[in-house]
């Protein structure tokens, strides 16, 4: 703020202690989403999460609960590389591409008036040597790998460090309520993963050999 022309105590101060930013009258509040509670019991007029993909959805919960100062329009923005397509950020703000867990309940906070908006963004578009980032990036990640379209592209792909991309929990995980039979045998497929994850398919068979 000094290089702004700003004078501490005079258009601004920090509060070490609280860890509060008053500039011209208007108050920034800072704190850690380490214990999602810290946030609770604030009236704001808007909150900002950076790295949110780090933090639970308790705390995103709980901010929203601040936005409650009289006279603003209030708002709540989220920055953040994305963390697979079962992450809570994928439900709320990319709800057709976001998986689910047999019998979980849906995730998407439609509150009267609000509105979502997701506003993805590829590290290769960055003015700041994005361009020779990307391109240092692909050499390691490999262009189209899941990796390199979730960190360089800003994509929600399908779990992070998942090898398959086809899985997909609702086909794959079947509740004991659905299955034809008690198996009678036990069989698993296992890769014990060097260079990627570990992976175990199990697959039970009942009497009339149906997997």
């Amino acid at each position: 703020f000094d290089r702004m022309g700003m004078r501490k105590g005079h258009d601004y101060s920090y509060l070490k202690e609280e860890k509060v930013l008053e500039v011209f009258g208007c108050q920034i509040i800072f704190r850690t989403t380490e214990d999602p509670d810290s946030v609770k019991g604030i009236t704001a007029a808007a909150f900002f999460m950076d790295e949110a993909a780090m933090s639970p959805l308790e705390a995103f919960m709980n901010l929203q609960g601040t936005l409650r100062q009289p006279g603003y329009p209030h708002q709540g923005w989220l920055a953040s590389t994305p963390k697979g397509r079962a992450h809570w950020l994928c439900k709320i703000f990319y709800p057709g591409k976001a998986l689910y867990m047999p019998g979980e309940q849906r995730l998407r906070p439609d509150l009267p008036g609000a509105r979502w908006v997701a506003m993805p963004a590829r590290t290769r578009d960055n003015p700041f040597g994005g361009e020779a980032l990307y391109q240092a990036m692909i050499a390691t990640y490999g262009e189209d790998s899941p990796i390199a379209r979730q960190e360089l592209n800003g994509e929600f792909v399908l779990l992070e460090g998942l090898v398959y991309d086809n899985w997909n929990p609702e086909y794959h995980i079947v509740p004991v309520s659905k299955w034809p039979a008690v198996p009678k045998l036990w069989v698993a497929g296992v890769d014990f993963g060097f260079t990627n994850p570990a992976t175990i398919i199990p697959y039970g068979l009942d009497h009339l050999k149906r997997r």
